[in-house]
Order: structure tokens, then sequence, then C-alpha cells
């Protein structure tokens, strides 16, 4: 008796602690991101975030590794029951995430889907890398410039820019030119610190909108830059946003 009450004071600590660290540190507005529970379960370590998100997946794109179609599980298991499969075009929307360590501190990635024929299911992300690692997408602050409501989210990254005003704050409108990086032929690589997660559109049509991001350049200057200008030099995602990586995973270029 004596042992099981060690054993279950043990365990309570564990992830009372694990909670505490994961919620205290970052703030998502009860968006996506927001923690939805933890538990230790058979040694592994998992967070269950709220994620949500709509696309199309394409198996296809990975057919040179033999994938022609996406496996849906009962459970963020590869052992598990598989309920259903997913092939090109078909849409899915994203409801969690569940990052999971094992003990031996290797790590896993699931998205729980709900696909038009409303029917539910985890998919395996095959990806070590938690989407939401070190706050990325946290808000960090909200901001009014000319009566538009800023929200700034934690992004770090960079991209190659050409030319360019850099601004104090998001926006074209009521914001001031700091100074104009000058590029380089082949452009100027500068790190991310910030982005917002409302976009602006790039052109008159209004088909393709972008997001303001706060860069540093070389001389540690800082400022805000619309991200439509900016190009990345790797591949993957231009944005290391939770949403970008989780929709390359299953709709691959």
């Amino acid at each position: 008796m004596k042992l099981f009450l060690l054993f279950s004071i043990f365990v309570f600590i564990c992830v009372d602690s694990f909670a505490q660290e994961e919620n205290n540190e970052y703030y998502y507005g009860n968006g996506n991101g927001t923690i939805l529970r933890q538990d230790i379960e058979n040694g592994n370590r998992i967070t269950v975030r709220k994620h949500e998100q709509r696309f199309s997946v394409s198996p296809s794109s990975e057919s040179w590794r033999g994938v022609t179609e996406y496996m849906a599980h009962e459970k963020p298991e590869e052992n598990s029951k598989i309920l259903f499969s997913l092939k090109d075009t078909d849409y899915v929307n994203t409801l969690e995430v569940a990052h999971i360590i094992n003990e031996t501190g290797g790590s896993f990635n699931w998205v729980k889907i709900r696909d038009d024929n409303n029917r539910i299911g985890w998919l395996n992300m095959n990806t070590k890398s938690d989407p939401y690692r070190d706050g990325i997408w946290s808000i960090i602050e909200t901001v009014n410039i000319n009566n538009r409501n800023w929200t700034i989210r934690k992004m770090p990254g960079g991209f190659t820019i050409g030319n360019i005003d850099v601004r104090d704050n998001p926006g074209n409108y009521g914001t001031n030119i700091l100074f104009k990086l000058m590029s380089d032929p082949d452009g100027t690589y500068v790190r991310i610190l910030a982005i917002t997660e409302e976009q602006d559109p790039i052109d008159s049509s209004g088909r393709w909108s972008d997001h303001w991001v706060k860069i540093t350049d070389e001389q540690n200057r800082i400022g805000w830059i619309f991200g439509g200008h900016g190009d990345i030099d790797r591949g993957g995602p231009k944005y290391s946003i939770p949403a970008s990586e989780i929709e390359f995973e299953f709709n691959l270029p």
C-alpha cells in the first residue's frame, strides 16, 4: 500500500511539474497551441494541443518512398487500428496535434483530423520536431496601429530580401520608416524575430496575402517588413509556423 501511494505521488508530481513547465511559459489566447491535456502513459510524455486548420492532402507527392495514401489511426500510435485512408485532394480539418516523447528521448508528432465524411482519426506527421517547440506561435503582444489590431506571435527563422523599407510597426499606414535595407545582387539574409497573425494583400487583386515580420539585420537593426517581399533559400514552408509545417508535411509541393 505504501509503495502504491509513493508511486502515485511520484507520478502526480511528474505530471504536475510537466504541466506547470508548459502552461506557465507561453500564452496562446485559447487558440491554436493551447495545451488541452498532458499525461505520462507507458513512459511516454504526451502533450496534446489545440490546432484547427483545413487543407488537402497529397500522399502521391511521397510516392518516391512508397506512399500512395495516408492512414488514419484510432490512436496516436503506429500500431493502433487503422480506421480509414486518405488519397490525393481529400480535405481534412485538423482538431489537435500531439507531441510524444518516449522513454529513450525519441519524439513523434501526430495530428487528429476529421475528413469531409465526418470520420475522425490520427495521422503520423513523420517528423521529430514539435511544431510548437520553444513557444512558436505564442502571443507576444497585441498592438493597435492606425485603428487596426495586430497580434504579434513568436516565430524564429529567416529569409532573403531585396531593397526594402523597414518600419517601426507592422502595416503601411500609421507607421514610420526606420531605415532602408539595401541588398546585394543575391539578396540580403535577415533573421525573423516575430510575425503578425494577420495578413495584408500582396497586390490589388486580394487573391494573395502575406504576414508582416519583425526582423533584425547584420547590423542588429530591428524593424518590420512585409513578408511578401521575402524568399527562402531552403526547401520547406516559407515560415516555420505550426500551420505551415503541418500542411507541408501532408501536401508537399
